[in-house]
């Protein structure tokens, strides 16, 4: 390897252990136990945007500078539907869009697609807007049925009854599931909004979520998915019910998941009685309720293990300071925590979703967006991209079936090792390459255009079923190096191995020398070592343990990265560059398609990346960095 990329590997390896212990948040002060003090708590810790530029994540800084209004209204509106005013909004958008509704009944079905961040559905206090449509799981699939569905990334909801209007499920039709909202971009908050349905009412799926001042009904799982939300001065209100009655059904699969529920000064209300107040639907749920009343709907054991004994040993079920003819403690699941203070600190604080990147106070009406000003950026409208098939719900969610008592297995984890096991029957060459991107693109039936199909199979490692399901489920990775960094950490969360006896003086990191997934990070950041910056912050969100030993071992991790590839090593790399022009050019034009890029804010070392990754397309290299841009900034 040459002596540049040394410096450079030594360079990025010194930068991100210098990065790497910043704390996440500050935000630490508790929510106080007294109710009464819960209005000057929010105030004096969610402080407006001018007070908060220190801590903002940059991107929402600067989307909230340049902030437009739409209205939406049946009488005197820019766009009579919700739909309409969404699909205005251009894919990649980079400004915070307030939709103010009008009162009255909006009879959509609403979707805020991945690539426009920073929307804002507003209604008035007074007269509140609703959302309302008729989806059922036998339909669209669970997941899918919601009324609304919120994909992208800073969003907020304030003042609006959200409704699935489906029949309620009678246990002989077959997926009568119907969700109200779907929440599965990250950083959302939902500020004094009504979810009403049955069973399956919030899918809150997946991210840091807000919830205050809110009212949620439903009967049964009516709070599910597997993101980490606080919930704060909610109304649960449980529906009666004559079988098996829940509120919360937490996705968490794993420990090493970081994801939970936590209920704090919330009201459990409802003529409902026998609720529990979660069921272990997967083996690792966490889910607490602090300060909150519990009332009459809630059953005495409190918790479900969900039929499955072994899983009161992986469930994380508690309460704290709880009130209520529902909170007595006597008669809890023997499995349910009542926590010390030191235990519940973790829940019980903005910290619990990292408040102090993103975090605002509710909106407040605002006047139809005025030309713009010095502080006001124009929004540029286009068309918007063709949608995905509404059958098929979006990697990282979980499509239950009806009844959903029995867990169902998770989604299947796609890693390095499973391409280039596959690698001899299904990789690509040269000559059939060109057919083959003719093939999935006629499949897409104009979904995606050529430069998306490309990218998603450089993603797949040209292996074309992968390709596939990667563009119908819109999960395409542009930057090739998260997929060695997942496989490598799956690798390594697997546990370490013990360095003793005649092993012990080759040092705590030799395990990795003949590790494939090391072997092949190697390769590849000894071709880009730019790349072991990300690799080592992914690391450190991780797999801390690990990054501290890193840090500990900083020589020897050196000389480990920088040992020569032998044969065999990274092979992939080279099959993935024969289907490759193998040398990159830059025209006048991709130049400024890349200053604009950069333009936006992101390194230049990232956009170039991501733009070459992308094919030069510079839709999608925009699109991919909005979207991963909480990634980018750590």
């Amino acid at each position: 390897m040459s002596t540049k990329n040394f410096v450079s590997i030594y360079a990025a390896f010194l930068t991100t252990l210098l990065i790497s212990p910043i704390v996440i948040s500050d935000d630490a002060t508790p929510i106080p136990a007294d109710a009464a003090q819960l209005s000057g708590w929010f105030t004096a810790n969610v402080k407006p945007l001018a007070d908060r530029k220190a801590t903002l994540d940059p991107a929402l800084d600067a989307a909230e500078a340049g902030a437009k209004v739409i209205k939406v209204g049946k009488t005197g509106g820019e766009f009579k539907t919700i739909t309409e005013a969404i699909n205005s909004i251009p894919s990649g958008n980079t400004k915070r869009v307030i939709i103010s509704l009008g009162p009255g009944e909006y009879q959509e079905k609403v979707k805020i697609e991945r690539t426009k961040p920073f929307v804002t559905l507003y209604g008035a206090p007074s007269d509140m807007p609703t959302i309302v449509f008729g989806g059922t799981a036998a339909e669209y699939g669970t997941v899918d049925s919601a009324t609304l569905i919120v994909e992208s990334d800073y969003f907020v909801a304030a003042n609006i009854i959200v409704k699935n209007s489906a029949p309620r499920p009678d246990g002989e039709r077959k997926g009568a599931q119907a969700v109200a909202a779907r929440i599965s971009g990250d950083k959302s908050a939902l500020y004094n909004c009504k979810l009403i349905g049955f069973q399956d009412t919030l899918c809150d799926d997946k991210g840091l979520h807000f919830f205050k001042d809110c009212f949620i009904t439903g009967t049964v799982d009516f709070i599910f998915g597997n993101a980490k939300s606080l919930y704060l001065n909610t109304e649960i209100n449980v529906i009666p019910e004559e079988g098996f009655t829940v509120i919360t059904a937490h996705a968490r699969q794993g420990n090493s998941e970081d994801t939970g529920y936590s209920f704090v000064h919330c009201k459990v209300t409802g003529a409902g009685k026998g609720a529990y107040l979660g069921r272990a639907w997967m083996p690792n749920p966490k889910v607490i309720f602090a300060f909150s009343d519990l009332g009459s709907a809630v059953a005495p054991e409190g918790w479900s293990d969900n039929f499955k004994p072994e899983r009161a040993n992986t469930a994380f079920f508690g309460e704290y300071q709880c009130k209520g003819t529902g909170a007595n403690p006597a008669a809890r699941a023997k499995f349910t925590k009542q926590l010390a203070p030191p235990q519940a600190n973790e829940f019980i604080s903005l910290a619990f979703i990292q408040g102090s990147k993103w975090l605002l106070p509710p909106p407040k009406a605002r006047p139809s967006s005025a030309p713009p000003t010095a502080t006001q950026t124009p929004i540029i409208f286009r068309a918007p991209a063709p949608p995905p098939p509404p059958s098929l719900a979006p990697v990282g969610t979980y499509t239950p079936t009806a009844p959903r008592l029995t867990p169902a297995a998770g989604p299947p984890v796609y890693s390095y090792a499973d391409a280039y096991g596959q690698a001899s029957s299904n990789l690509l060459g040269r000559s059939n390459l060109e057919s083959t991107i003719q093939q999935i693109f006629d499949k897409g039936r104009g979904s995606w255009d050529r430069d998306t199909v490309i990218c998603a199979l450089l993603a797949a490692f040209n292996n074309p079923e992968r390709a596939v399901e990667y563009l119908y489920s819109k999960y395409i990775l542009p930057n090739l190096w998260r997929i060695w960094v997942m496989d490598f950490l799956n690798f390594l969360n697997q546990g370490f191995p013990n360095i003793v006896g005649p092993n012990a003086s080759a040092g705590p990191l030799a395990f990795l020398r003949n590790s494939q997934q090391f072997q092949e990070l190697r390769a590849r950041v000894q071709m880009n070592p730019q790349i072991l910056q990300p690799t080592l912050q992914e690391l450190g969100r991780q797999n801390p343990h690990m990054m501290q030993l890193i840090q500990e071992n900083q020589a020897d991790f050196l000389r480990l990265i920088n040992e020569p590839v032998v044969e065999g090593e990274g092979n992939i790399l080279g099959q993935l560059a024969s289907a490759m022009p193998p040398a990159v050019t830059v025209t006048p034009e991709e130049r400024e398609a890349i200053e604009r890029l950069e333009a936006t804010g992101f390194d230049r070392a990232i956009v170039l990346e991501v733009f070459f990754a992308c094919n030069k397309n510079e839709e999608l290299a925009a699109n991919y960095l909005l979207d991963h841009m909480h990634e980018f900034e750590e």
